[in-house]
């Protein structure tokens, strides 16, 4: 087995070696969802805002150009003590020594670099004999990838969900691609605080600050991989911001779309904010990529609010995934 550090954001030959087992893994984690495209590897592996990446590939010797596995990996500045990992391994591979020899040089990385927690991210449908090394006693956070068949969808109905009801009535509906208006950015901001209600993926994370700069530097993280970012808000008849969802779609697979974050600020909860939003989005979506076909969300499973807006919604689970809470230090 030979270990080496990638780049697939970077180096196209790098892309060109993981992106097929990253394929055939996210098709066994997620049968009938759209494949991985490079566009979204090399979003997911690249620079991102106040974010530190890395990624390793294993090869079956130092002369294969094709990886039979891969680990992503990222650590956020306010967080300088955690890693959290993402992994894709050949469905063929039968024991888990794959994935032991990627989890050793992840350890590696982060004893090098002082960095004492990591957050290992796996799908429950996966083989557990290809994850054992990857896999803790209990997870810190269980996820449901749920999705939208689009093509399905019935337009009349998520247009009346997406008008204003006797509960969310001083609300309109606004819109932007990619960059938020000036005009808005300041209630944004403080609209984009809800994220860190979120259920957190282990214990002690520190909440980053949804102020200016971050959301000025998330924007230009994802322009620079020319991913179409449509965010779709609830502005309040005060101008505040009492919700909103953003949508990421892939220009290299348009008939792919994901939504990224979905929040409804703590004073404007219990409206029926959610469903309209997403409704609104959704139908936005159509029109902006009339060839897409599917719409993909994870939520946590004890969000219960958000999991009925998407029940409500149509989507149907499609696989549950859970993060374990590893000590590099530990591993020797």
């Amino acid at each position: 087995m030979h270990i080496r550090r990638v780049d697939p954001a970077g180096n196209a030959a790098d892309l060109a070696a993981v992106l097929p087992v990253i394929r055939e893994a996210h098709a066994d984690f997620v049968p009938g969802e759209p494949l991985p495209c490079g566009q979204r590897v090399r979003f997911w592996t690249g620079e991102a805002y106040q974010t530190a990446k890395v990624s390793f590939a294993a090869f079956e010797d130092a002369s294969a150009a094709e990886a039979v596995g891969v680990t992503m990996a990222g650590h956020p500045e306010q967080n300088p003590d955690l890693l959290g990992t993402w992994s894709f391994i050949s469905p063929e591979a039968v024991g888990p020594e794959i994935s032991a020899a990627l989890m050793e040089s992840v350890y590696e990385y982060c004893r090098e670099r002082g960095i004492g927690r990591m957050v290992v991210n796996t799908a429950v449908n996966a083989d557990a004999a290809r994850y054992a090394a990857q896999r803790g006693t209990e997870p810190s956070f269980v996820g449901i990838r749920a999705g939208l068949d689009l093509t399905r969808v019935d337009r009349s109905e998520f247009t009346a969900l997406s008008e204003p009801g006797s509960a969310n009535a001083e609300y309109r509906i606004v819109e932007w691609v990619d960059t938020c208006p000036d005009e808005l950015a300041e209630a944004y901001c403080v609209a984009r605080a809800a994220m860190n209600d979120a259920p957190p993926v282990a214990e002690g994370v520190a909440l980053p600050p949804r102020d200016m700069e971050r959301m000025r530097g998330e924007e230009e993280s994802s322009i620079r991989y020319d991913v179409r970012r449509l965010v779709t808000a609830a502005l309040a008849e005060d101008g505040a911001i009492g919700g909103f969802t953003m949508t990421d779609v892939f220009p290299e697979q348009p008939e792919f779309a994901e939504i990224w974050d979905t929040g409804v600020a703590r004073e404007h909860r219990g409206r029926g904010l959610g469903v309209r939003l997403k409704a609104a989005a959704t139908l936005w979506l159509l029109r902006d990529r009339p060839e897409a076909r599917g719409l993909y969300t994870f939520t946590a499973t004890n969000n219960g609010p958000m999991r009925e807006v998407n029940r409500r919604l149509g989507y149907r689970d499609a696989a549950t995934w859970e993060m374990y809470p590893h000590d590099p230090g530990a591993a020797r």
